[in-house]
């Protein structure tokens, strides 16, 4: 098993990813389409924005408590409330590029804050105007999306990306969300208003959050506009493959021999591809070779293998 094989799997892979992307209907500029490390990359961006379906419990913010809101805008939070308490799907509520594989959501990727269009379902459509989502609405709702709750922190037009101060009112309310405070710094000067910080995001420029003589680190993205948390994940399956794949090139003769264990035939030759997609963006990295379909994994110090099927073992 040489290099140059190793680079055919990388591109197959690729080709399966910018597939898979298609296939589930979004749009794939030519730059994700590249190579397998922006393939890759996008398909995990679209998974960290996502929301996934399950009930969540519903906090809302004192300020939005306090708030004497329209009707119409209160029966859209309403709504959207009663969707995520029942677990339904909340992604045709979300930014209007959801369906770009490229976009990156900067708010998301710095402070963990998504938004909400508050119009009727199957009402509006995304920015290419193909795809059906709900539709749009005088305010958005602004929110902090975790497994299990939901925190609603305001409403406002869009003009929030820019004027609210997503910081205050999530230190004033759930101080939980952050993360903790880094020992040995105090108050930062100058300290940035919500339109500074929102230029230096746009910029490409992470900030540190300071409240009430606590400093904290908030989520980091590059110049580019990638959250690093995907950066790293994809940099980690990537570099995960070629580790294994190199472990089971120095181990050829023992491979062939668990492929003849498992299936009861020994092949002259091994030719790997990497695992299904659907395992590979969930970080379960395997090899498995094409023509008896054993799975190769590393479990700790140990690579193991497994028919086709089989589910992988846990690390």
């Amino acid at each position: 098993m040489s290099d140059s094989e190793l680079r055919e799997l990388m591109e197959e892979l690729r080709g399966r990813l910018v597939s898979r992307l298609l296939g589930l209907g979004f749009d794939v500029p030519s730059v994700d389409r590249s190579d397998v490390s922006r393939a890759l990359e996008a398909c995990l961006r679209i998974l960290h924005r996502t929301v996934p379906r399950r009930p969540r419990s519903v906090h809302w913010s004192n300020d939005l408590r306090a708030k004497h809101l329209p009707e119409a805008t209160l029966n859209g939070i309403l709504a959207v409330e009663m969707e995520i308490r029942n677990g339904d799907d909340l992604n045709h509520r979300l930014t209007r590029r959801y369906f770009d594989s490229g976009f990156d959501d900067r708010l998301l990727n710095d402070l963990g804050v998504t938004h909400f269009h508050l119009g009727r379902p199957g009402e509006g459509s995304d920015r290419t105007g193909r795809r059906t989502m709900s539709g749009g609405s005088a305010a958005l709702l602004w929110a902090v999306v975790e497994p299990d709750d939901a925190y609603f922190i305001d409403v406002s037009g869009h003009s929030g990306f820019d004027e609210l101060d997503f910081v205050d009112v999530i230190c004033r309310n759930w101080k939980h969300l952050l993360s903790e405070p880094l020992h040995g710094w105090s108050d930062l000067e100058p300290k940035l208003s919500p339109n500074e910080r929102a230029r230096l995001r746009r910029v490409g420029i992470s900030t540190l959050v300071d409240y009430d003589g606590e400093i904290f680190l908030a989520g980091q993205f590059t110049k580019s506009g990638l959250s690093w948390e995907v950066g790293r994940a994809a940099d980690a399956i990537l570099n995960e493959i070629v580790r294994l794949y190199r472990a089971l090139s120095a181990r050829t003769e023992l491979v062939l021999d668990k492929i003849a264990e498992l299936t009861g035939s020994r092949p002259s030759r091994i030719r790997f591809r990497a695992g299904e997609v659907s395992e590979l963006i969930a970080g379960k990295v395997t090899l498995a070779d094409e023509g008896s379909g054993v799975r190769f994994c590393q479990v700790g110090d140990q690579v193991q293998c497994h028919r086709s099927g089989a589910p992988v073992p846990a690390e």
